[in-house]
């Protein structure tokens, strides 16, 4: 428990640096090997990765092991997170993150092309920007683990995330978009190490993966929100309905906030 900060912040840094190497990496096998064959190399390294979790040693637990059903599984970590009014607060804070914010990278490239005027190069500026923000920010939380305990941090780093957010779909400049992309990339990271974090120290060990799953269930929700704020672009433009999306996000944290105040301590 000692060392979980730095465990999810330095596997989040791991996790984000793919987003700053990825592109560039891709760039060189799409000459070499084209579309196709890159995309065989993305799933055969997923598949490499797969390998090498299964390898990692089983680590001895305090809690001894209960064979359960699936529904019964999932029932407990909903009747752990519905007895805790924190617990529900952060997971309707990733919720709103991931539904109403997130899905702006997948409008990046109308963005780039349509309101910057940018190729595939000045895209590519752009996604690393936000993955080198995202590793910064990661870095940041496991040099300075008393970052994750200030009182209120996870509401000030989501709704900062949406402010950035906002302010970049309002840009038509590469420098200055790229320079939010970047901040937006360290809070993101901020909040996603630190909210994953205090979920897992706030539960005891018999339940936390059950709850964690929950948890990991609102990253499933990206689609919810990503197909909307899609349809809206096409009817109002990028910029309009991802503002929209972000001054939304803003007003339900502040919802949330207010429902729930142990957010706040």
């Amino acid at each position: 428990r000692r060392d979980l900060v730095n465990a999810v912040a330095l596997n989040a840094a791991g996790q984000n640096s793919t987003r700053v190497v990825g592109p560039s990496l891709a760039g060189v096998l799409i000459g070499i090997i084209g579309v196709s064959g890159t995309f065989g190399v993305a799933a055969a390294m997923q598949i490499l990765a797969l390998v090498w979790t299964a390898k990692l040693p089983k680590m001895a637990s305090d809690v001894a092991a209960r064979t359960t059903s699936l529904r019964r599984n999932l029932a407990e970590g909903i009747r752990a997170v519905t007895q805790d009014d924190f617990l529900k607060g952060l997971i309707l804070l990733a919720t709103i993150v991931t539904v109403l914010i997130m899905p702006y990278i997948n409008l990046m490239p109308v963005f780039a092309r349509d309101e910057m005027g940018l190729g595939a190069t000045g895209l590519g500026i752009l996604m690393a920007c936000t993955g080198l923000g995202s590793v910064v920010g990661a870095l940041a939380v496991a040099r300075w683990r008393r970052l994750g305990f200030l009182p209120g941090i996870q509401i000030w780093s989501a709704a900062a995330f949406a402010g950035l957010v906002l302010v970049f779909s309002l840009t038509s400049s590469l420098l200055p978009a790229a320079a939010l992309l970047f901040v937006a990339g360290v809070v993101s990271a901020v909040y996603m190490a630190i909210n994953q974090t205090v979920l897992q120290l706030r539960v005891d060990d018999a339940v936390r993966g059950r709850v964690l799953s929950i948890y990991l269930l609102t990253w499933g929700m990206l689609p919810l929100g990503q197909l909307p704020l899609g349809a809206i672009a096409d009817r109002v433009g990028a910029p309009i309905a991802t503002a929209g999306a972000c001054v939304a996000a803003v007003v339900l944290i502040g919802f949330v906030t207010l429902r729930y105040p142990s957010l706040r301590n």
